[in-house]
């Protein structure tokens, strides 16, 4: 597996550099932006498998929100879509249920 670069910006340099960086995510590089040198954010790239299950970006986002909040209360995670969730790993349980009756 290849090493990606992982590296500190400032928010001007993020500004000034934006295409050598948007770049270098997609090469698979991470970076971390700072303020007055207190980190704010992260740019990290997306990994290939969440465009290869068809979903959309915020789709698979909300999905793995959701899972992780049922992950830290230690709870199992009930869905109509299990399918949605594929590619998690353990320790999240994933219980598929039935739609109800519209009537």
């Amino acid at each position: 597996m290849a090493e990606h670069a992982s590296c500190q910006l400032t928010q001007r340099e993020l500004r000034n550099d934006s295409g050598a960086i948007m770049r270098g995510v997609e090469r698979g590089d991470s970076f971390t932006i700072t303020r007055n040198g207190t980190p704010i954010g992260r740019l990290i790239p997306i990994r290939r498998r969440t465009f290869a299950s068809g979903r959309g970006t915020r789709r698979r986002i909300a999905d793995l929100m959701i899972a992780s909040v049922a992950h830290v209360h230690g709870l199992p995670l009930y869905t109509t879509n299990p399918t949605g969730f594929s590619g998690l790993a353990e320790p999240v349980t994933i219980e598929a249920v039935q739609r109800p009756d519209p009537r």
